[in-house]
C-alpha cells in the first residue's frame, strides 16, 4: 500500500478521520486516535495497513469513537463538548454514506469497558451508521468478548461480528 494522497480531518487536539479514497476500503473504528497522521504512520497504522492488505482491501479509513488525541485512553476528557462529538458523528456519517457496502473493523480491545462513556459514545455511532447496513468485522475477541486491537494480533482472516448481540 502506498502512503500517498492520504487525507486527514483534524485540529490541534483531535483527529476525526484518516483515510485514502479507494474502491475496497476497510474502515477501522477505535476508541481514540494517537500519533499517526497523513504524513507519518505509527506502529498501529502500519499494522492496520498490513491487515487490510492481507484481507484484500485496497486501503483503509480510521475513525474514532472519541476524536481527542491521547496516547492513553485514560487521558481522554470525559466531558468532550457536544459540538466536537457532533462534528465527529457528521464526519463518520458522511464517510459511511460515501462507501458502497461498508466494512467496519471494530478494534477497541478491552479499553471500551474502562469508562462508561466509551460504550455510550460507541452506541451513538452505531445508531448513526446502522441505516447503511455496514458489515462489522473483528480480528479476534478478547476473553472479555471485546474486539481485539490490531497491535495485539497476528495475522488472521477478519470475521463478521454481531454488533447487536454485543450491545445487549
Amino acid at each position: 500500500m502506498k502512503r500517498e494522497n492520504i487525507q486527514m480531518i483534524w485540529d490541534q487536539e483531535n483527529r476525526f478521520l484518516l483515510k485514502k479514497d479507494w474502491k475496497n476500503v476497510l474502515i477501522v473504528m477505535w476508541i481514540n486516535p494517537s500519533t499517526a497522521d497523513d504524513k507519518k504512520p505509527d506502529a498501529t497504522m502500519r499494522k492496520v495497513m498490513w491487515f487490510a492488505e492481507k484481507n484484500w482491501y485496497d486501503w483503509f479509513a480510521m475513525i474514532n469513537i472519541i476524536p481527542q488525541r491521547a496516547t492513553f485512553p485514560r487521558d481522554i476528557n470525559p466531558n468532550s463538548d457536544i459540538e466536537l462529538m457532533n462534528k465527529n458523528h457528521e464526519i463518520i456519517n458522511n464517510l459511511i454514506n460515501s462507501i458502497k457496502d461498508p466494512h467496519i473493523l471494530l478494534a477497541f480491545w478491552n479499553t471500551i469497558a474502562e469508562k462508561e462513556y466509551f460504550i455510550k459514545r460507541f452506541e451513538n455511532i452505531i445508531r448513526i451508521i446502522k441505516p447503511y447496513n455496514p458489515k462489522f468485522l473483528k480480528i479476534w475477541l478478547t476473553k472479555n468478548w471485546n474486539p481485539l486491537h490490531p497491535s495485539r494480533a497476528w495475522y488472521c482472516k477478519l470475521t463478521e461480528f454481531d454488533v447487536d448481540e454485543y450491545l445487549k
